[in-house]
C-alpha cells in the first residue's frame, strides 16, 4: 500500500489505523506526487490513500496523474479539502472513495479501504471476461470467415452456370443456400468489427475518393434485392462530384448497412439514397417507405444487441448489431447519424461527415 501525504502528523495516523484495523499490506509513503511516481514504476502496489494538497499537486491533479498510468490500482482520496467541492469529480477522475479527514475513522477507512481491493477485483475480473470474450469472438470469426468465403464462391459459380444449366427447382434450392450464406458471412464480419471496436483496433485507412461513385457502386449491389422485393430505389445525386476524406470501405458498410435495413423493413414504395454536399461536410440519407419507428424504440436504435419492443415487426431477423457499428464507424469520422421516422411513414437515416477527417484522430489498429 501506498500513502501519499505530505503532513507527517497525518501519514502517522493512517498508519496507525490501518495497522490496528489489521490491514497487513507492506506500507510506502511519499510526500509529493513525483515521489509518489518514483514509488509506483518500482514497486507493484495495491491500493493508493491520497491526498489532494501536495507541495507539488493541487486538487485532482495528482489522481488524475496517478490513474493516467496506473489504471489497475484503486485510488482512496484521504484530504482536509471539502467534500462538497471535488467529491463527484474525484470519482470521476478515477478515485474509488472519498473521505474527508475531518470524518475520518478507523471503522470507515478499513471499511473503505476493504470495499475499494474488492470493488477494483470485481471490475478487473468483468474487463478480463469480456476480453476473453473478445478474443473468442475473434478468433472464431475468423475461423469461419475462410470456410464461408469458399463455400459462397462455390454457389456462385453453380448460379452461374458454368457448369451446366440448373432447372427452376435446382436454381431456387441455391438462391437459398446463397441468402442463408451471405447473412451468416455478414453476421461474422459484424461480430469481427465488434470484437475490434471493443478492443479500439478496429482501423481506418483515410484516402479521398467520391463519394458520387461509391453510392453508385452501393446503389448497384443492392438495386437486384430491392427490386426483387417490388419496390423502386431512387438515387438522388448532385451534378457535381463531391469528395470525402475518410475510410472509403468503411462508408460504404456504413451505407449498406442502412440499405440493408430499408430493404428489411419496407414491403411497399421506393428506397432513396441521396446527397447533399455543404462547404465543410456533406450529408448522405438513405430512406424508406417502410412501416417506419416508434419514438420508443428509436431510443434504443443504436444500442448494442438493441431490440425492437413488441408491437415492431419481428418476422425480419437481426442480430442488433448493424445500426451500433454503423454509429461507431461514423463517430470515428468524426460524424454524426441521425433518424427521423413516423410509424406507418417510413424512415430517413442521415449521415453527417466532416469533409477532412485528422488522421490522429482516426484510431489505429493497436
Amino acid at each position: 500500500m501506498l500513502i501519499v501525504e505530505d503532513n507527517e502528523v497525518d501519514r502517522e495516523y493512517l498508519v496507525s489505523m490501518l495497522h490496528k484495523g489489521h490491514i497487513t499490506e507492506e506500507i510506502h509513503e511519499a510526500v509529493t506526487l513525483e515521489e509518489a511516481m518514483r514509488l509506483l514504476r518500482e514497486i507493484s502496489f495495491d491500493l493508493i490513500l491520497l491526498d489532494l494538497t501536495l507541495p507539488d499537486a493541487f486538487g485532482l491533479d495528482a489522481c488524475k496523474t496517478i490513474t493516467r498510468e496506473f489504471q489497475t490500482i484503486p485510488v482512496i482520496i484521504v484530504t482536509a479539502v471539502d467534500y462538497s467541492i471535488f467529491s463527484d469529480s474525484a470519482i470521476e477522475a478515477g478515485a474509488q472513495d472519498y473521505i474527508t479527514k475531518e470524518q475520518l475513522t478507523q471503522r470507515l477507512l478499513v471499511k473503505s479501504v476493504q470495499y475499494a481491493i474488492e470493488r477494483f477485483g470485481q471490475r478487473q475480473a468483468i474487463i478480463e471476461s469480456d476480453q476473453r470474450k473478445s478474443e473468442f469472438v475473434n478468433i472464431v470469426s475468423h475461423e469461419l470467415s475462410s470456410p464461408i468465403t469458399v463455400i459462397l464462391e462455390g454457389v456462385e459459380l453453380l448460379l452461374s452456370e458454368k457448369f451446366g444449366p440448373l432447372n427452376a427447382k435446382q436454381r431456387s434450392l441455391i438462391e437459398m443456400e446463397h441468402s442463408s450464406g451471405k447473412r451468416l458471412q455478414k453476421l461474422i464480419i459484424d461480430m469481427l468489427n465488434i470484437s475490434r471496436l471493443e478492443a479500439g483496433r478496429l482501423e481506418l485507412t483515410k484516402t479521398t475518393f467520391s463519394l458520387n461513385e461509391l453510392l453508385q457502386v452501393v446503389a448497384r449491389e443492392y438495386e437486384g434485392r430491392i427490386q426483387e422485393r417490388g419496390l423502386a430505389l431512387k438515387l438522388e445525386l448532385p451534378p457535381q462530384d463531391i469528395e470525402l476524406n475518410g475510410d472509403r470501405d468503411r462508408i460504404y458498410e456504413v451505407v449498406g448497412n442502412l440499405l440493408s435495413n430499408a430493404l428489411k423493413y419496407t414491403e411497399s414504395g421506393e428506397v432513396t439514397i441521396s446527397l447533399i454536399g455543404f462547404d465543410t461536410k456533406v450529408a448522405i440519407s438513405v430512406s424508406d417507405t417502410g412501416q417506419g419507428i416508434s419514438k420508443e424504440n428509436q431510443l434504443n436504435l443504436f444500442k448494442k444487441f438493441s431490440r425492437f419492443s413488441k408491437n415492431y415487426d419481428r418476422r425480419q431477423s437481426s442480430t442488433g448489431l448493424g445500426l451500433w457499428i454503423s454509429k461507431e464507424i461514423v463517430e470515428m469520422h468524426e460524424g454524426t447519424i441521425i433518424v427521423e421516422s413516423q410509424v406507418g411513414e417510413g424512415t430517413k437515416f442521415t449521415l453527417n461527415l466532416p469533409r477532412q477527417v485528422n488522421q490522429e484522430d482516426m484510431r489505429e489498429n493497436g
